[in-house]
């Protein structure tokens, strides 16, 4: 009994009395995260605290972050993330795990303090101080976490940029993140940038960044103006990405309808491009009225029923826009 009571304790050493959270306490919820592994935490949404996140789960979160197990401390943070500003109240110590010992515990904390938003515009320095570390194995993190806190900004691009201008990479995590930075006019004029010079950058991160410009810019006619040359793109995966952007913000225009029906025209487009671009025609509504062939075609005689619903629906949707 006495061995059993020392392991139980040796667990959280963190000198704080227990935290209730549904009536369960921290060893339970330490069991759990443990049961899962906290790398399953990035993909998997079904553990209770991620599924259903709640507020009321900070004071559990906060004690957990000092947890001896690094597995818990990362798990904890990944909780914290999905609270998004209900998270706040963590910041403190979030911030502390920034130097915690253990690399992917100090990029989860990252990754909170980038949810948080601008209100954790506090741990301002701290990731600063990381953005003029080269060595730092979180740079890219901290970066991020800035763009989305909205603090040291022009640091934080710059910090991005090597990466992003690697001509042998393809930076999925970063084009990724930096589309999660809605109406951040930093990552807009990046991704301006990226999307007009072809010379510099390839047309994979040429059409990341005109997908990315459909999520962040919230102003549709800059949009339209940035995506314009996007969608007369040597590149046809370029063309699309810009399409698509256009017709899913509802800032479709001629040109750019003209590129979607280039994707339904052929048999052979694969399943999920038809996917996206019948869905982009749909919104479109009576001005995509040039597609109708196409999309009936696709819809008695492709393969994929679902494919062939969507077309359906699309048809529907330009006869009748206004249903």
């Amino acid at each position: 009994m006495i061995l059993v009571m020392f392991l139980l304790l040796s667990h959280n050493d963190t000198g704080k009395e227990d935290v209730m959270y549904k009536g369960k306490g921290i060893e339970y919820w330490r069991a759990l995260m443990l049961d899962r592994g906290a790398s399953a935490y990035l993909v998997r949404k079904d553990f209770p605290l991620i599924e259903k996140p709640d507020p009321l789960a900070v004071p559990l979160l906060r004690s957990l972050l000092v947890d001896n197990a690094a597995d818990v401390r990362q798990a904890a943070l990944y909780c914290l993330a999905y609270l998004g500003e209900g998270a706040f109240p963590a910041l403190p110590e979030i911030e502390r795990c920034l130097s915690d010992e253990d690399p992917d515990v100090q990029s989860a904390a990252a990754r909170a303090i980038g949810s948080i938003g601008p209100k954790a515009g506090k741990a301002g320095p701290v990731l600063l101080k990381l953005l003029k570390s080269p060595d730092s194995p979180i740079r890219n993190s901290a970066a991020l976490a800035s763009l989305l806190a909205k603090v040291n900004q022009d640091e934080a691009i710059l910090a991005l940029r090597p990466e992003i201008e690697d001509k042998s990479g393809s930076p999925s995590t970063i084009f990724m993140e930096l589309s999660e930075c809605k109406g951040n006019e930093k990552v807009v004029q990046l991704f301006r940038e990226i999307v007009s010079t072809p010379k510099q950058f390839d047309s994979w991160k040429r059409a990341r960044a005109a997908e990315g410009l459909g999520l962040i810019c919230a102003n549709g006619d800059v949009l339209k103006g940035i995506l314009k040359p996007a969608l007369t793109d040597d590149d046809l995966g370029v063309r699309v990405a810009a399409a698509h952007s256009l017709a899913l913000t509802k800032n479709a225009d001629p040109v750019s309808i003209d590129v979607l029906i280039g994707v339904v025209k052929y048999p052979k487009t694969s399943p999920y491009a038809l996917d996206t671009t019948i869905r982009c025609l749909e919104l479109c509504g009576a001005k995509a009225a040039k597609a109708n062939e196409y999309l009936l075609e696709i819809a008695q005689h492709h393969s994929d029923e679902t494919i062939r619903d969507l077309a359906r629906k699309a048809l529907k949707a330009i006869a009748m826009p206004d249903k």
